[in-house]
């Protein structure tokens, strides 16, 4: 389904800016901003009766989004 490409894409997207994120304050809180964003459309969507059949795709991406934002929670600069 194009909605699971999209926002894989996106997550995709995050994972990158993470593995190279450069060593300031200022990139971890936006880089932590987009991964909210992401994830709280991503959670409002899993909620729509239309998409509960792709509950484990939105599960994954959750869960990877998730997963960056506690790193980068345990990023001091």
């Amino acid at each position: 389904m194009n909605l699971i490409k999209n926002y894989t894409k996106e997550v995709e997207a995050i994972e990158i800016k993470f593995d190279s994120l450069p060593q300031d304050q200022s990139s971890k809180d936006r880089l932590k901003e987009e991964a909210h964003e992401v994830l709280a459309r991503l959670k409002k969507d899993q909620d729509t009766e239309e998409y509960f059949d792709l509950n484990d795709d939105f599960e994954d991406l959750i869960f990877r989004l998730i997963s960056i934002i506690g790193q980068l929670d345990e990023i001091h600069f």
